[in-house]
């Protein structure tokens, strides 16, 4: 009878003992894409990607598809780092020195490749390499969700 007092005391109390939501932590969304001529994804979990992106890596690069391999998410607090593996070879590492900047480091087989630091609100970083004559990779770090192809 006492230890069904206190899982029923646990299952009432449990959801308001939650620790409240960190307004203090942004989050970020991480996506690796592939841009080719081809008519079929690159992989069979490879999905067109959205219009938004889709519109921005047009407006640069000429490829007739974009494909999201993978997407991830990253919540960052102030002084913190946080890595994500995007592929075998690439990662993404995201720092905050505060609420107002973020600085984004790509790593390729674990060397850091390329940086940049820019403002937290609003970010949208999008950094990019061939591989080979007919195919690119990106790596596109934001702060809105993107939406699939099927949502725009």
């Amino acid at each position: 009878m006492k230890r069904l007092l206190v899982i029923l005391a646990l299952i009432l109390v449990g959801p308001g003992c939650r620790p409240a939501r960190d307004k203090s932590a942004l989050t970020f969304y991480l996506q690796t894409i592939h841009g080719n001529d081809e008519d079929r994804p690159p992989t069979p979990e490879a999905r067109p990607i959205g219009a938004k992106l889709d519109h921005r890596l047009r407006s640069v690069w000429k490829w007739k598809h974009y494909w999201e391999l993978k997407r991830d998410l990253a919540v960052v607090k102030p002084g913190q780092r946080v890595r994500r593996r995007m592929s075998a070879e690439r990662e993404v590492e995201l720092e905050l020195a505060d609420l107002r900047s973020m600085t984004a480091r790509i790593y390729f087989n674990g060397r850091l490749t390329r940086s940049r630091t820019q403002p937290a609100e609003g970010a949208f970083y999008i950094v990019g390499g061939d591989e080979g004559q007919d195919q690119s990779w990106f790596i596109v770090v934001r702060r809105d969700r993107p939406l699939d192809s099927d949502e725009d």
